[in-house]
């Protein structure tokens, strides 16, 4: 049959050869990523994303992504919830990233551990993470790695939470926050020591704190809100040594 178009079995064979590998070439050159951008990751780079999901910078072709990944290929991310990656054809691929809402760690035998909204340990590191407070006075036992805290009074993370947020929302760099027996807060900004009281009126006590960090620039002392209501307004700052 083939000869009636002056082709031998042989011609046929190589020009079979050729096409398939001119397939292949273009599948590997014409779908390999060049870019890869990301969305709603702050605790990781994109780099560093790029290596978990990845394995290493644009190591992805962008049409076997697609057709031969599925999410039981997703990798373990320590702060990351999930994340999806969407193509955009024919060379870039978006991935959005839903981060755990890290509220805090504590310190334990020489390492932090991070936990989340509900007092879910999600990582263990000798890293000190940008942004997120150390959390001192809770009284727990038994930690274990992405397992609840078992603490006294679980009321200290939904506490530590609306502070965390307070904070983001007001742009207040908190360093630490100290909880005590009858869950009183302090927290240390920097060289000041304010000190909260109860959490009654924490949103308005924040507020308040957020309009005098620029009075309070460069100097130390203990901030006293513990009477602070929104009647009274006792507010009481003392400078260190005096």
């Amino acid at each position: 049959m083939f000869e009636r178009f002056g082709l031998t079995k042989k011609g046929v064979i190589s020009i079979a050869v050729i096409l398939l590998l001119g397939c292949v070439l273009f599948v590997s050159t014409g779908f390999r990523t060049t870019q890869i951008e990301y969305e709603g990751n702050t605790t990781y780079t994109d780099e560093e994303m790029t290596t978990y999901i990845f394995g290493g910078k644009y190591n992805v072709n962008t049409l076997i992504y697609y057709f031969f990944t599925s999410k039981k290929d997703k990798v373990v991310i320590p702060f990351v919830q999930d994340y999806q990656v969407t193509v955009d054809w024919p060379n870039k691929l978006k991935v959005k990233v839903y981060e755990k809402s890290i509220i805090g760690y504590i310190r334990y035998m020489g390492y932090n551990l991070y936990f989340d909204k509900d007092g879910i340990v999600v990582d263990s590191s000798k890293e000190v993470l940008n942004g997120v407070p150390e959390v001192m006075g809770l009284d727990y036992t038994n930690v274990v790695l992405h397992s609840r805290l078992n603490v006294e009074d679980e009321r200290v993370f939904g506490i530590l939470l609306d502070l965390v947020q307070l904070c983001e929302k007001y742009s207040i760099s908190v360093d630490k926050v100290f909880f005590d027996k009858s869950n009183n807060v302090v927290m240390y900004v920097g060289n000041i020591k304010i000190m909260l009281g109860d959490a009654a009126t924490i949103t308005e006590k924040i507020y308040e704190v957020s309009q005098m960090m620029s009075q309070m620039q460069g100097l130390s002392g203990t901030l006293h809100m513990e009477n602070f209501t929104e009647d009274t307004s006792s507010i009481i700052f003392k400078k260190d040594n005096e």
